[in-house]
């Protein structure tokens, strides 16, 4: 794991260097050398994701695929891509491990040019929102 005392990449964990979430200041961003975006990489892989979580990730694929909600459901890419941007986000917040409100922030980054309503009535960023809805319907 990547700390702030010992590391090159400790830049990456000062207060501010994203920004706000709706703000960030391209002008100040500074080229990185190809090892630090190693680094990095291979940090984000070592970010623990809990089984509960796999398991609640594997459930809104399967969700997105039988609700018949959407065109088509997530794909196997998709969901994997969720799982190596949800590592990648858990590093950025300087944690090890991701938490359920990560995979839910960032499912509609993963969905929204992946899948389709059928009615055109449901938007991507809300499928978390439905999974539970649904969920609670057949409780």
């Amino acid at each position: 794991m990547i700390t702030k005392k010992n590391s090159r990449l400790c830049m990456f964990f000062e207060p501010g260097f994203l920004g706000t979430h709706s703000q960030l200041n391209l002008d100040e961003l500074q080229s990185v050398d190809i090892s630090v975006l190693h680094s990095l990489r291979e940090a984000a892989q070592k970010v623990h994701i809990s089984e509960p979580l796999l398991d609640y990730m594997q459930e809104i694929l399967a969700f997105t695929r039988q609700s018949g909600l959407y065109s088509s459901g997530l794909s196997t890419r998709g969901a994997l891509t969720l799982s190596r941007l949800a590592k990648a986000w858990a590093l950025l917040q300087d944690r090890a491990y991701v938490i359920p409100s990560d995979i839910a922030f960032l499912l509609p980054f993963v969905t929204a040019h992946r899948i389709k309503s059928k009615d055109g009535s449901s938007s991507p960023s809300h499928i978390a929102s439905e999974k539970i809805n649904h969920d609670h319907q057949e409780s």
